[in-house]
């Protein structure tokens, strides 16, 4: 009867060692993902303000643009 008793404590005990060593991969997993996640954020975030600056020097060219042809009408 000890020994059943023994056994099981043993059981019991590598049962919760292994349940918190999941815990602990999970939350590294998760810890992972989420810094994963955060740089992504950071590189869209990095493309959009590029993109917003790439739209304004095309709206400068082409403003540039239509000023030098309304300059060349307007001389010939």
């Amino acid at each position: 009867m000890l020994r059943m008793i023994l056994t099981f404590s043993i059981t019991a005990n590598k049962t919760k060692w292994y349940i918190e060593r999941l815990n602990v991969t999970i939350q590294d997993i998760v810890k992972e993902k989420e810094e994963e996640k955060e740089r992504l954020n950071d590189i869209i975030a990095g493309l959009v303000v590029e993109k917003q600056k790439d739209k304004a020097e095309k709206e400068a060219m082409n403003e540039r643009t239509a000023n030098i042809e309304a300059m060349l009408k307007a001389r010939f």
